[in-house]
């Protein structure tokens, strides 16, 4: 059977920025047959490979990108007690929803987080004090070389701030097991809709941005002199939107991105933003505060194409 690539599939149309130029093959993987098949494609026809969830925390070239593009559509969402068998390309909030429904605790804070559960693994997302690196049990993945597969427990992972093993390893997640903890579908709810009201009030929800643009940065990283917070000192990290807000970064703009005016860690897409805008815009923000404070800050966007 002839797979259904697309051919020149713009990623404007897959990007929460929705910014992006063509990806000259794209394929929307539903299952592992899928996956496997689409890979081994790509090898015979030496192809490179980039991997898209929900589109989330990326930025896409304006040029697209020269190879195949997956896009994991693998939806699947089956709880067993606590423990949530999700596929690759489950979307986050869902899962959220449902764990919160059920009566289980540890994905509250991710209600109205966009992205999938393959991309919330792989760079360890993570919000209110929570994140993956909580809840994974055990994650399958695909080694687009040796089309070997491969499962590694959460420890395994070597989760760290924003990131795991994925970092230097180019394996594709396809889904993961994820443990929760018990509680009732009233309490969690609750802790939900308090975290929901945090980001109504302090975040572009609703609006063309990928999430965070920078991590939160070690205090010790932070070589000139500045008051922070007791709660920064106490964690240990200081909010990367608090520095790029000191540094007088809110509501810059540059061609049609602009640093937002509600969270200064976010970059909004105006309206016919093109990536060249958001990455001299993310340049901008890390000259201005590596001048005020002396840290370099590190992008929690991912590259597509460049």
């Amino acid at each position: 059977m002839e797979l259904p690539i697309l051919h020149n599939e713009p990623l404007s149309k897959h990007t929460i920025f929705q910014i992006g130029g063509p990806a000259r093959y794209f394929f929307r993987v539903k299952n592992y047959v899928d996956l496997k098949e689409i890979v081994q494609w790509a090898q015979q026809h030496e192809v490179p490979l980039a991997v898209l969830g929900g589109g989330s925390n990326v930025l896409a070239s304006d040029k697209g990108f020269d190879g195949l593009v997956l896009k994991m559509e693998d939806r699947t969402i089956d709880i067993q007690g606590s423990f949530i068998n999700a596929g690759a390309g489950a979307i986050t909030a869902m899962v959220s929803k449902l764990t919160v429904e059920a009566g289980l605790s540890g994905l509250e804070w991710a209600y109205g987080i966009p992205g999938t559960i393959g991309g919330a693994v792989r760079g360890n997302a993570g919000a209110f004090g929570g994140s993956f690196s909580d809840i994974v049990s055990l994650v399958e993945m695909l080694d687009p070389k040796t089309l070997e597969i491969h499962r590694v427990t959460g420890e395994g992972m070597q989760f760290q701030y924003r990131r795991s093993m994925l970092a230097n390893t180019p394996w594709i997640v396809t889904y993961a097991i994820l443990k929760m903890d018990v509680s009732t579908p009233e309490m969690c709810k609750e802790r939900m809709q308090e975290f929901l009201d945090q980001k109504k009030t302090n975040q572009p929800l609703g609006m063309q941005c990928a999430g965070c643009a920078f991590k939160n940065v070690p205090v010790a990283s932070i070589t000139k002199s500045i008051e922070l917070p007791v709660e920064f000192l106490q964690t240990g990290r200081v909010p990367a939107g608090y520095l790029v807000d000191k540094a007088k970064m809110k509501n810059h703009v540059c061609g049609r991105a602009m640093v937002s005016p509600k969270h200064a860690n976010f970059i909004v897409n105006l309206g016919g933003a093109t990536a060249m805008d958001v990455v001299e815009l993310m340049k901008i923000i890390k000259d201005r505060v590596y001048q005020e404070f002396g840290v370099v800050l590190e992008e929690e966007i991912q590259y597509i194409g460049f």
